[in-house]
């Protein structure tokens, strides 16, 4: 019964996203390729997006104050260098050879209600997972959806579709945790970074603005 109602639930989501996305279907391997898996100098894993030639965007938890990443590119992992990081919005951009793979350009407007969004990650360091869902509101500054998402999926993409073409709309953050007696469960729902904000950070990060963290001052440091 269970797999029935989950069966038609996906059914309904995507009768959505063909509504809502302009006949769009799911996001092919040519897009989801510019979604790519990091590895944390700490040993964990996080995603990253490919948003312009050898540009990586990703979440700063998954770097910390680290002055470089590994990024896997076409299969093999290379040191990639952060260029900056913003705590406060959680965004990290990363230097690294992304060959010819195509960037995923970063929507220029918001999202609208039930809008359909694709949220595409590397969950609990296994293979690159996509999930469905609906966009839901804005609350304290993150995009809120239904695109179920797990740890490592963090800095992945989420996607949305204007007229026939993928875009990001934003960078995955985190999920919705409700807590149980001592420990938090996932409930499923995802937040995001929106764009707008995406694009002011490689703005500030492009002219050496803050908030911007100067990696070679960071390497003085130490």
């Amino acid at each position: 019964m269970k797999t029935i109602i989950y069966c038609l639930t996906l059914l309904l989501l995507a009768g959505c996203a063909l509504t809502t996305s302009q006949q769009c279907q799911l996001p092919d391997a040519n897009v989801r390729s510019s979604v790519v898996r990091i590895a944390a100098p700490d040993g964990s894993t996080a995603s990253g997006v490919i948003i312009a030639k050898n540009r990586v965007l990703t979440v700063a938890h998954a770097v910390e104050d680290a002055s470089s990443a590994m990024v896997e590119v076409d299969g093999q992992f290379q040191v990639a260098t952060v260029l900056g990081t913003d705590t406060d919005n959680d965004l990290a951009l990363l230097s690294v050879t992304t060959n010819d793979l195509v960037p995923m350009p970063v929507s220029s407007t918001m999202l609208r209600e039930s809008e359909a969004v694709w949220a595409i990650g590397y969950p609990l360091a296994l293979e690159q997972k996509m999930s469905l869902g609906l966009y839901q509101n804005m609350f304290n500054g993150r995009l809120y959806t239904s695109a179920h998402i797990n740890s490592g999926s963090s800095g992945g993409g989420l996607l949305r579709c204007q007229a026939g073409n993928f875009e990001l709309a934003g960078v995955v953050h985190g999920y919705v945790a409700q807590r149980a007696g001592s420990n938090y469960v996932n409930i499923g729902d995802s937040t995001s970074v929106p764009a707008r904000k995406i694009q002011n950070f490689i703005a500030l990060v492009d002219k050496k603005l803050p908030p911007y963290r100067d990696t070679a001052t960071l390497a003085l440091r130490t």
